[in-house]
């Protein structure tokens, strides 16, 4: 369902399904409910799987925040839980997993490999936002890093600390299934913090337990 800002940015259907999917796997359908009253969006319901345009960056931060409303200190620790739940349910689908085996990823050098998920990564958030936000890439050393703007979880949101830990968990069990071992996925900047775009880096050095 389209909410309608001028000038507003949305999501996509795909998006916003995944994320649904993501938090009634973690959390069940009954919490999914509460979550989505609690933000206000008890309209909605789970869209069909395509590209087509669905709710603001706006509504889609709300979503979010409302996981921090109503579980506190635990909703980081909930919110990677999901993330990771998002992507192993596009495992699951085939649809990532199909896309990925195209480039053999595993056969790759761990640094190949890490670099093509997060490239693969900042397609998806290109593709899967109205109208594309940015997204790319970055290296320095040991770390990788995805950068992204303007981020729709921090649309009208202030914060003094990241709040892509939804982002940060799909990441880390991205590159988890890619390598086959954990390595620490942080975020260091945040636009809900007042830099100029998002930053999740992947350092490929320090073990993550």
């Amino acid at each position: 369902m389209v909410t309608s800002e001028p000038s507003a940015r949305y999501i996509t259907n795909h998006l916003l399904r995944a994320a649904l999917l993501g938090i009634s796997d973690v959390l069940g359908d009954e919490a999914l409910r509460r979550v989505l009253r609690a933000a206000g969006l008890e309209q909605v319901g789970l869209p069909p799987d395509d590209d087509r345009p669905s709710i603001t960056y706006a509504a889609y931060a709300r979503l979010d925040a409302a996981i921090h409303q109503l579980y506190g200190p635990r909703a980081k620790a909930i919110l990677r839980h999901i993330g990771a739940a998002t992507f192993h349910r596009s495992l699951r689908d085939q649809t990532l997993l199909l896309r990925l085996l195209t480039h053999s990823v595993k056969m790759l050098p761990e640094r190949r490999r890490v670099r093509l998920l997060l490239e693969q990564t900042a397609r998806g958030l290109v593709e899967q936002t109205v109208p594309p936000q940015e997204a790319w890439v970055e290296e320095d050393g040991d770390t990788l890093a995805l950068c992204l703007r303007p981020c729709g979880l921090c649309t009208g949101r202030q914060s003094d600390e990241p709040l892509g830990h939804f982002l940060v968990g799909a990441v880390q069990a991205a590159i988890q299934w890619a390598l086959g071992r954990r390595v620490e996925v942080v975020e260091t900047q945040c636009m809900a913090m007042g830099h100029d775009h998002g930053r999740v880096e992947v350092r490929l050095k320090t073990s993550s337990s």
